[in-house]
């Protein structure tokens, strides 16, 4: 099993939470800060199985806040994309 961490914890702004998505899940620098970016790395390059712990959450400012139900929805549709081709992908929100 791999493990992965995404902390919100103190996040300031849009672009601050898209790079803790993309440091968190070990994604390459070059990676997009938006959900369509983040769909086609975590679609291809997460080692799986894998188990993805979210911190923070409930703790995002206004500025991201809006933009994570986008997010939660990007990581729900990954479990059942890789559940789809036999995969392991587990989100634990803390």
């Amino acid at each position: 099993m791999n493990y992965y961490t995404i902390d919100f914890t103190n996040t300031t702004d849009l672009s601050d939470f898209y790079q803790r998505i993309i440091k968190g899940l070990g994604f390459p620098d070059w990676c997009g800060e938006n959900a369509d970016a983040i769909w086609d790395l975590i679609t291809c390059h997460l080692k799986t199985p894998c188990h993805i712990t979210v911190l923070g959450n409930n703790t995002l400012p206004r500025i991201p806040a809006y933009e994570y139900p986008i997010i939660k929805n990007t990581f729900d549709e990954t479990v059942k994309w890789y559940k789809n081709i036999g995969e392991q992908v587990i989100f634990v929100y803390k």
